[in-house]
């Protein structure tokens, strides 16, 4: 990142701010050398240490866009460090921590901060290495801890971090407090004057935005009958508050853009104020802002001194879609509620349908969007409340307010009076319907949708909005009218059962889950809110009102356990499941990333009938006993729910949530050590997993990761996969990151295993900067496998080398329009080298919407160098064959690849990188092998030889690719010497070092 930083400005006339020498630091010099270690000899051993207590944190932005600016137009995060006292301070040793992740600290140059002064550090992940940036980033939406620490470790400093808005800070004010500006100051005095502040970090006042909306069609109408945009805010204390000298505004820079007239606001109560533009303020029932509502834009709300009192910056929302403060956090998972509480219980009251109402038309009475059959069919059931027969041709159904008639009846549907009609939602398959309506949609379980009934003039007649979908229980209105969830889902009858709330409060547990040894025995206790029954299991099974109730006694422990519980409450769905894993006694611990425990009802995982895992009654006779979605049951793409818990190894759980648990990958689905991949959805509890699962990641979330034993080399070095993917990184081309872990299932001991990142639209999009495009992507596996989107230019550009020169400027350019050169290069590269017997299982993808261009994803590298094959010859033969012979024939691609290929090969690919990484890898993994190879039962010599195998080839590939590349593409004796100089001058220097035979 550059050092020259600007404070931006709207418009051209944007003025170079020289931030460190306005802060007084000018003597500070590019290049000095930082010791990133707090506990190391940063702080010098020649010298006492200051006294640092007049350090403070003053200032932070976690959303800045425009406030600084390097030259490349990169905005980063921010901290301000004040020196409060009346002595310079040297800053050498102290260091920023975020967190309580000892990988995510900054330590401080040997600087000097002048009394009174103020230091900016940047907060970049993707920058870290500068003198004067950390080497993380800070989340927008909150929920952050920044700690200052003195060299010897001493908390100086530390400041929870709210949501903040674009171009918002949370500074000191002049009484020591924290307030959220709109004017950010860094390197100057923070101006907002003393004030109490809410947990939120907000300026503590009564009034608060509760709610926005940024595409309204349906609630909320104002005076003339038309739905907009509006803004809830909502009166936290218990007197009323009048309004008058408030301002609401939707641009950070102008937090007075329009001013509030005096209406009073009741105590505890709420306002919905339309955002159309029309700046009318006469009707205290229907307030119009002078401005319409953006995603994007940042809200915020202005008390009468002029300090902030709320901001939120607006998401991406679907039409009719809000977004609300519940429990302090922003969520776009509930139905609007506007001049209500935002609470699933008004959101019922909105969905809930009086009689009358549903007695004047066809209104929708039921939606299954998660069915328990894995095989069956989403639908929607409408109901004909009328008194006679209503033709519902051309009639619109869908799944997104914006677009209301996404699908239509045929003509000469007609539903009876007093029936019942269902639409069956199969998404972009086909199936066979016979005579049933068939949807080409199918709906989301994570909920935040509206499903809407609309006129043949688009017109929404009824919409349903659909919260969190639970598996085998439908959402609908009962007949009373009410709506919620429907336990026993009422396929074209009535919906005579109650509609329930959603899943009570999980149950508190008075330890949690961890390492143990034998001797620590403890009890645990459980607690849930009043009114509810905790059930709960210590056999993994899924607890249910069957289960033991737990009446209060402590549940003693003293050996591996596992305490699985659910809540029961009246009127409520039960609680999501939950679980908490005492494992005692783990060998290697300390020498892996993460011990793993895996639990889920053994009956979904091990049942001949249903068991994930098991063979099954279908399965073939010989190996891998099936395919997919045939034979053996681990051949079926089923799904079972599961909880997982990563544990450090000082026993600190990293991780512990609900998720979904399925198989993953082909033959090594057929091994007795399965890979796992598990996943985050909203209806087991979240739809993230919000820990930074991997050390070379800048990632804090992931939507899903795998458990992998290194597939098909499990039984010879157990590390081929990674250290080979890992030849990718300072590529173009994608791969998938690793953390050594032990896993248990079910409380016992399952393998040696590594946490793995997941391929997927989601995971390209968020490496490549892609975000918010992973719906649009086209990702193609196994030849031309379409996982997503389509395959038809990379098809064309197939045919077209096949029936055309290849040699030509015309082929060049076409190829090049299709397909980023250069990472097929990287990649053809590392695969030539590894030489994996199977280069079909390629996947490839492009952004249709960038450059259009193919790129590839290096994986599957499990039997990489088990024996010494022609890389070559194997590329030509592959999924990309016919690319790599007609870029082989290019003169320009080729010149591109022969110069690529020496530089690699004497560096990133050569015997000394790849040796050195596997020593490395095996010396790690070593430790905690006698247990794999004891499952395995594998001898020790077995596989020492196998690695000695492995490394004896290292040694020898760069010469044998040199020869390979010299017999494919028919170089004589003298271009080799000449092409390949830097390769074979390092082949010669390695074998002189190690003694390695070529």
């Amino acid at each position: 990142m550059g050092k020259a930083l600007f404070k931006g400005k709207k418009g051209p006339s944007r003025r170079r701010l020289v931030l460190w020498a306005a802060l007084g630091l000018a003597a500070i010099a590019a290049g000095f050398l930082i010791d990133r270690s707090p506990l190391s000899g940063a702080r010098g051993a020649d010298r006492p240490l200051a006294d640092l207590g007049a350090l403070r944190l003053s200032e932070v932005q976690t959303n800045n866009w425009n406030t600084l600016r390097s030259e490349d137009g990169v905005a980063p995060d921010w901290i301000e460090i004040e020196n409060t006292g009346r002595e310079a301070l040297p800053l050498r040793g102290a260091y920023l921590q975020k967190d309580d992740r000892v990988n995510k600290l900054f330590v401080l140059p040997d600087i000097t901060l002048e009394a009174g002064g103020f230091l900016v550090v940047l907060a970049d992940e993707t920058a870290a290495g500068d003198a004067l940036c950390a080497p993380f980033s800070l989340l927008a939406g909150g929920g952050n801890t920044l700690m200052l620490f003195a060299p010897d470790q001493t908390l100086l400093d530390s400041v929870e971090l709210p949501g903040l808005g674009a171009d918002a800070a949370y500074c000191r004010a002049e009484d020591g407090s924290w307030a959220m500006t709109a004017q950010a100051t860094p390197g100057e005095a923070n101006r907002v004057a003393a004030q109490r502040e809410d947990a939120a970090g907000f300026a503590a006042g009564p009034v608060v935005i509760s709610e926005v909306m940024t595409d309204n069609r349906i609630v909320f109408p104002d005076e003339d009958g038309a739905c907009g945009d509006y803004i809830e805010l909502h009166n936290t204390s218990e007197r009323s508050v009048s309004l008058a000298g408030w301002w609401l505004s939707d641009d950070a820079a102008r937090p007075d853009m329009w001013r509030l007239p005096d209406v009073t606001l009741p105590a505890n109560g709420y306002l919905a104020v339309h955002c159309t533009g029309l700046n009318r303020a006469d009707d205290p029932a229907h307030l119009h802002a002078g401005f319409s509502l953006s995603p994007g834009e940042t809200v915020s709300l202005t008390d009468p001194t002029g300090a902030m009192a709320a901001m939120v910056t607006l998401p991406d929302m679907d039409c009719g879609q809000a977004c609300s403060l519940v429990d302090g956090a922003w969520t776009t998972g509930l139905a609007p509620t506007p001049n209500a509480e935002n609470t699933p219980e008004a959101a019922a009251r909105l969905n809930s349908l009086p009689q009358a109402q549903r007695a004047a038309g066809v209104t929708i009475s039921e939606v299954l969007a998660l069915p328990e059959d894995e095989n069956a069919v989403d639908w929607i059931e409408l109901y004909n409340g009328c008194a006679s027969a209503v033709d519902l041709s051309g009639f619109g159904l869908s799944d997104r307010l914006s677009r209301p008639r996404r699908w239509q009846f045929p003509e000469g549907t007609v539903v009876g009076s007093g029936e019942y009609i269902t639409v069956y939602c199969s998404g972009e398959g086909n199936i066979d319907a016979g005579s049933e309506l068939l949807a080409p949609f199918s709906l989301s379980a994570d909920g935040g949708y509206a499903v809407c009934l609309s006129g043949p003039d688009g017109v929404v007649l009824d919409a349903l909005f659909m919260p969190v979908q639970y598996a085998g229980i439908s959402y609908g209105r009962s007949d009373s009218g009410a709506c919620g969830y429907l336990k026993t889902p009422t396929f074209r009858a009535g919906n005579g059962g109650e509609a329930l709330l959603p899943p009570a409060a999980g149950a508190t547990y008075s330890v949690k889950g961890g390492l143990f040894r034998s001797g620590d025995a403890f009890s645990v206790t459980l607690s849930a809110e009043p009114g509810s029954r905790v059930y709960y299991t210590l056999d993994c099974s899924d607890p249910t009102e069957a289960s033991s109730l737990y009446t209060g006694a402590p549940i003693a422990v003293s050996g591996t356990t596992i305490l699985r519980t659910r809540v029961f409450r009246d009127g409520h769905l039960p609680s999501l499941m939950d679980a908490q894993s005492y494992l005692f006694d783990v060998e290697n611990a300390g020498d892996v990333t993460y011990v793993v425990s895996l639990v889920s009802d053994p009956e979904g995982l091990f049942s001949d009938e249903t068991g994930i895992m098991a063979m099954g009654p279908r399965a073939e006779e010989k190996f891998p006993y099936g395919h997919y979605g045939s034979g053996a049951n681990f051949w079926m793409d089923w799904e079972r729910e599961a909880h997982v818990e990563l544990f450090m190894d000082g026993g600190e759980t990293a991780l512990s949530q609900e998720c979904g648990l399925k198989l993953h990958g082909r033959n090594s689905r057929a091994f007795e050590v399965k890979p796992m991949k598990l996943i985050a959805r909203a209806r087991y509890g979240g739809d993230s997993f919000d820990y930074p699962l991997f050390s070379q990641r800048p990632y804090d979330e992931y939507e899903a990761f795998l458990l992998r034993a290194s597939g098909e080399d499990y039984l010879y070095t157990f590390m081929r996969d990674v250290i080979f993917t890992r030849l990718a990184k300072g590529t173009s081309v994608l791969y998938q990151e690793a953390e050594e872990c032990i896993c248990y299932l079910n409380g016992e001991y399952y393998c040696a295993m590594y946490v793995r990142e997941n391929a997927s639209p989601l995971s390209i999009a968020r490496d490549e900067g892609w975000i918010g495009e992973e719906d649009n992507l086209d990702l193609v596996k196994i030849g031309n496998e379409v996982m997503q989107g389509s395959n038809d230019t990379y098809a064309a550009l197939r045919e077209w080398v096949m029936t055309h020169d290849a040699t030509t400027q015309e082929a060049y350019e076409m190829i090049d329009r299709t397909v980023d050169i250069d990472n097929f290069i990287e990649y053809v590269a590392i695969e030539i080298v590894v030489g994996p017997p199977d280069t079909v299982n390629a996947k490839r993808y492009r952004n249709p919407g960038t450059d259009g261009k193919w790129r590839w994803f290096l994986f599957d590298l499990d039997r990489g160098l088990r024996e010494d094959i022609d890389g070559f010859e194997l590329m030509a033969q592959g999924t990309n064959g016919q690319l790599f012979m007609a870029c082989m024939k290019n003169p320009t691609i080729r010149e591109r690849f022969l110069v690529y290929l020496n530089r690699a090969l004497a560096t990133t690919l050569s015997s000394r990188s790849i040796v050195t990484a596997a020593q490395a890898q095996h010396d790690k993994i070593e430790p905690y092998m006698p247990n794999v190879r004891a499952k395995f039962n594998l001898s020790k010599q077995r596989c020492a030889t196998r690695y000695e195998a492995l490394i004896a080839r290292m040694n020898t590939r760069p010469a044998k690719v040199i020869d390979q590349c010299k017999a494919y593409l028919g170089l004589t004796d003298e271009e080799v010497a000449l092409r390949f100089a830097d390769a074979l001058a390092e082949i010669d220097a390695w074998a002189a070092e190690t003694g390695a035979a070529q």
